[in-house]
């Protein structure tokens, strides 16, 4: 059972999230991405289902834009990188929220669960 101030922190981030694409703890995948980025979003959201922690995967967020792991406890968006250069993330995340930190998954490296940290 979550502590309250742990679920104000999951209701403030779930606000910035658009409400048709609040499916907790949910792999989504997407036939569009390559296989291994998929595969780690997939170890991303194993690591934090067992740090206990609430996540929305390909979060659509109410100011535009797609997260592809939000993890609504800390208001951490982990973008995992296959194809994407550097540059092309940084313009993507220009219209997410100031309150998500972005952290970068490069996804030609093997996963390691203390990236999270």
């Amino acid at each position: 059972k979550l502590k309250m101030n742990e679920q104000r922190k999951i209701n403030t981030a779930l606000q910035l999230v658009s409400v048709s694409n609040r499916k907790l703890n949910c792999v989504r995948i997407s036939p569009g991405n390559s296989d291994r980025h998929e595969l780690v979003k997939f170890l991303v959201c194993l690591e934090l289902e067992k740090r206990n922690k609430c996540y929305i995967t390909e979060a659509r967020l109410v100011s535009g834009g797609i997260i592809d792991v939000l993890c609504l406890n800390d208001s951490i968006g982990y973008e995992i990188t296959y194809s994407e250069t550097e540059k092309e993330l940084k313009e993507k995340i220009k219209k997410y929220p100031r309150e998500i930190e972005i952290r970068r998954i490069d996804a030609k490296k093997d996963f390691k669960p203390k990236v999270l940290d």
